[in-house]
C-alpha cells in the first residue's frame, strides 16, 4: 500500500535543505546537476565529484518535484537521449543519495517524501516511453531528421503524455491524502495552456484532495491557478485595459466590441513571437474585411521602443500596436496572467473569449467556423 501524507517525514530543517550523495569513486570532469522549478522560476546548481562525493545547499519555499543529472564527462551530456538522471522532492532536510555508479539507482534516505515519491512513480510508470527512447536512441542521424520518424515519434510522445496524465489523475483519485497528489498536481497546473485545455478534469480532481491538503500552500496555488484558468475560459468576458499605441493615444480593448478581434502578447525580443507573426500577416490579410481584426500588446521594455517600432515595421503588422513599455509589467499582461509568450485569446464581438493560444493552421480553422456565422453581419467598424 502507497503511504500516505500522515506518514511521519523526516524532520524539516528550517534553514533549508542538503542533497549529499555518493556515486562511486568518480571525479572531475563528472559533475551532477540540479534542476527544480519553484513559483514559475527555475534553480539549477551543479557540483563537480570528488571520489563520487557530491553536496548541494539551499532552501525552499515548499517541497518540490526536482532532477538530477550525472553528467561524466563535463560536456553537458545530459542532453542526451538516454541520461543518466534520477527525479526527486527537494524539502528541507538532509537529504541522502548513494549509489555504486548509476545516479538513477541511488538509494534514497532522510526523506519520507522521497518514500512516498518511489512507489508514486511505479504506480505512473507508462512503459510507452521507454519503447519511445529506446526508438529514437536506436535512430542515425538521417532517421531522426526524416519527417516520417518525426512524424511517428511526435504521436508516440503524445501517447505517452496522454497516459501520463490519465495515470496522475488516477493516482490523485486513489490517493487524496498523499502530499505527493499535491506535487503531481502542482506539475498539471505550471503550464497555462495544459491548464486551460484540462481545466474540468483537474478542478474536480483537485477538489477530491482532503481539506487538510487544500489547506497547504501548494494547494492554495493550485486553486489560484484554477480561479484564474475559469476568469480566462472560453465563455468568460475577455477583461477590459487601456493603453497606448505607438503614436501615444489611448487604445481600449473594448473598442473593439462589434468585431472579432485577436488579442496578441508579443514582443520585438521574443523569437517565437517574431516567427509567428508572417502566419498572423497572412490571416490578417485573409480576414481583416470579415468582421475580424487584430490587437497586438507589446511586452517590451521602457529602453526598446525603437526596437518595437522597428519590429511592427519590418514584421508588417498593420493592425493596431499598444504597450506601456514595462516589460513584464505591463498592466494588460498582469491583468491576463501572463506568464510566457506568444499568447494570445480569440474574442467574439460581444468581448467574450471564444478560444486561447491557436496559432497558425489551428487559429485559421478557429476563424472559417466562427466568421461563417451569423455573428459575422456587417457592423460600424472603426478604421484600424
Amino acid at each position: 500500500m502507497l503511504l500516505s501524507s500522515s506518514v511521519a517525514y523526516a524532520q524539516t530543517n528550517m534553514n533549508g535543505f542538503v542533497l549529499q550523495g555518493a556515486i562511486g569513486n568518480l571525479n572531475a570532469p563528472a559533475r551532477v546537476l540540479l534542476f527544480y522549478n519553484e513559483q514559475d522560476k527555475v534553480f539549477s546548481d551543479s557540483c563537480e565529484l570528488k571520489n563520487g562525493i557530491f553536496k548541494f545547499n539551499g532552501k525552499v519555499d515548499v517541497p518540490v518535484k526536482a532532477v538530477l543529472f550525472l553528467d561524466r564527462s563535463g560536456d553537458n551530456s545530459f542532453y542526451a537521449g538516454n541520461v543518466d538522471r534520477l527525479d526527486i522532492i527537494l524539502e528541507n532536510s538532509t537529504i541522502r543519495l548513494a549509489a555504486d555508479d548509476s545516479l538513477k539507482l541511488s538509494k534514497i534516505t532522510g526523506s519520507g517524501l522521497n518514500d512516498e515519491f518511489k512507489q508514486y512513480k511505479s504506480f505512473v510508470d507508462v512503459p510507452l516511453e521507454r519503447t519511445v527512447n529506446t526508438m529514437y536512441d536506436a535512430a542515425d542521424d538521417a532517421t531522426k531528421n526524416s519527417e516520417d520518424f518525426q512524424n511517428k515519434i511526435g504521436k508516440l510522445v503524445q501517447q505517452v503524455h496522454q497516459q501520463q496524465f490519465a495515470k496522475d489523475i488516477a493516482y490523485v483519485a486513489r490517493y487524496p491524502d498523499s502530499r505527493v497528489s499535491l506535487l503531481a498536481l502542482t506539475d498539471m497546473t505550471k503550464n497555462a495552456d495544459f491548464l486551460q485545455a484540462h481545466l474540468q478534469t483537474i478542478d474536480s480532481t483537485y477538489k477530491l484532495l482532503t481539506p487538510a491538503l487544500r489547506q497547504y500552500k501548494e494547494g492554495m496555488r493550485i486553486a489560484l491557478k484554477i480561479i484564474d484558468a475559469r476568469n480566462f475560459s472560453p465563455g468568460s468576458v475577455a477583461p477590459d485595459f487601456t493603453l497606448n499605441d505607438a503614436n501615444g493615444r489611448p487604445v481600449s480593448l473594448s473598442s473593439f466590441r462589434n468585431r472579432y478581434v485577436l488579442l496578441d502578447f508579443w514582443a520585438s525580443w521574443c523569437v517565437p513571437c517574431r516567427a509567428e507573426n508572417p502566419n498572423l500577416v497572412r490571416i490578417y490579410n485573409k480576414y481583416k474585411d470579415q468582421n475580424f481584426t487584430i490587437l497586438g500588446v507589446s511586452l517590451d521594455g521602457q529602453d526598446a521602443k525603437a526596437a518595437w517600432l522597428k519590429a511592427i515595421q519590418t514584421d508588417g503588422l498593420v493592425w493596431t500596436q499598444v504597450s506601456d513599455l514595462k516589460f513584464w509589467n505591463n498592466e494588460a499582461a498582469k491583468k491576463y496572467k501572463i506568464k510566457s509568450i506568444p499568447q494570445n485569446y480569440l474574442i467574439d464581438p460581444s468581448g467574450k473569449i471564444i478560444a486561447t493560444n491557436l496559432h497558425g493552421d489551428e487559429l485559421e480553422r478557429k476563424l472559417k467556423e466562427v466568421l461563417s456565422g451569423p455573428a459575422t453581419m456587417p457592423a460600424t467598424r472603426k478604421k484600424e
